[in-house]
């Protein structure tokens, strides 16, 4: 989903600190935590259906196959043509 890095989880931290205050620092990168988390499983949840229902496995498979056939049709014609 979202690639973070280190730096950009230090930028996050220092604007939190600088916005909340130290005090209040640890409760809300708790409820952010809990938030990501939510978001990131929802995510997947919603990704993996959506995989399910337009069945890219499948797909994948088919173009597969597809790609094969047409390199064995390929080398079929040049065996044929070079025979001749």
């Amino acid at each position: 989903m979202f690639q973070i890095g280190f730096p950009e989880l230090l930028t996050l931290l220092v604007l939190m600190l600088l916005l909340v205050g130290p005090k209040r620092l640890p409760e809300v990168t708790k409820f952010f935590i809990q938030i990501w988390s939510k978001l990131r499983s929802q995510y997947e949840k919603i990704s993996n259906e959506i995989n399910n229902e337009i069945g890219t496995e499948e797909i994948k498979k088919d173009i597969f196959n597809d790609m094969k056939l047409q390199e064995l049709e390929l080398e079929e014609n040049e065996d044929n043509d070079g025979g001749k």
